[in-house]
This record gives structure tokens, sequence and C-alpha cells, in this order.
């Protein structure tokens, strides 16, 4: 719970200095390559974070010459640097998380987590993202997942909402109206 408030305040105060949506979209992408690296354990940028025989200044300086090589932008090398100043950097998959969030807020769309047994065309997708954003009234965002346990069929999860399309759940409503109606 409280690395989720911490997130919170670093990701709302991170989009108060963006100044336009390209922005942001820039600072999305950056901080989602840093908190991939963060998020990854055993790696030797994880490893610079967490391990307390580096100074500040040692991580402080990685972060900047990474920045540099990689044309990071200045916004997001200076909050990379004041996350690592104040000893927060292992809440950088955390930030990310709620930075999205805001941002998902700001530009008015969902993240819409679609699961399914199959890579899904990327038509598919496409179509199934405007069938949802009809349903909730907003841009959607597909997130595509494969998991070998569904059967058939395919599930969307937007926040709490559920289109569950699945073949376990179909054959599960089948069961139940099966069992009620009379012989």
């Amino acid at each position: 719970m409280r690395e989720e408030k911490i997130a919170q305040r670093y990701a709302k105060a991170l989009m108060l200095v963006a100044t336009d949506d390209a922005l942001l979209l820039r600072i999305e992408n950056e901080l989602a390559a840093f908190a991939k690296l963060c998020g990854e354990k055993k790696s030797l940028f994880d490893e610079l974070l967490e391990n307390p025989s580096f100074s500040k200044e040692d991580r402080v300086n990685v972060i900047k010459q990474i920045a540099q090589q990689f044309a990071v932008h200045e916004l997001v090398q200076k909050f990379l640097v004041l996350l690592v100043e104040k000893g927060r950097a292992k809440y950088l998959p955390s930030v990310h998380e709620a930075f999205l969030r805001e941002m998902d807020a700001h530009l008015g769309r969902v993240r819409a987590r679609i699961t399914s047994f199959t890579t899904l065309e990327q038509d598919a997708v496409a179509a199934i993202a405007d069938a949802l954003q009809k349903r909730v009234g907003k841009k959607v965002v597909p997130e595509v997942r494969v998991d070998t346990s569904v059967l058939g069929g395919m599930k969307a999860n937007i926040g709490g909402l559920l289109f569950d399309g699945t073949l376990q759940t179909r054959l599960a409503k089948l069961k139940q109206a099966l069992a009620e109606s009379p012989v």
C-alpha cells in the first residue's frame, strides 16, 4: 500500500511537468524501458539500483550515461535521477504503472487485457478493441496475452469490467441452464 501511494505521488508530479500529449507518450515509452530493466531480477541495472555497494553518485552517473547514449528526454533523465537521489528507484515499475493510469485518464482511454488461447491476428485485435470501445465509450488500448488454460474463445478485462466469451464460461452457463431446467 505504501509503495502504491509513493508511486502515485511521483506519477502525478511527472504528469504535471509534461507539457503536451506527444511528450506524455515519449515519457511513457522511456519510463517503460527503464521499468522493464528495473523489474528484471538479476539484471545489471537492477543490481546497480539495489546493491548498497554502489553510491548514489555512481547510480546517478550510470543513469545519465544511459540516458545520453539512448537520447532519453531530459525530463525523464531528471526524473530518474530524482528517484535515485531520494532512494525511490526500486519503485520505478510501480511508478510506471501509476503513470500509465494517470496518462490514460488524461487522454480519455482505458486499457483492455485481452486473453486468448492463441496469438490473435492484428486485425482481430483491432476489431475487438473497436467493439470494446463502442461498449465502454472510451478509446481502448489492447494488451493481448496468450493463456493456454483458456480452451477457446477470449476474455477482455477493462478495470473491473469483464467480458468473458471463453469456452469454459459458455460450458458453465450451459451446465447451469441444464441443471435449472425442468426435466
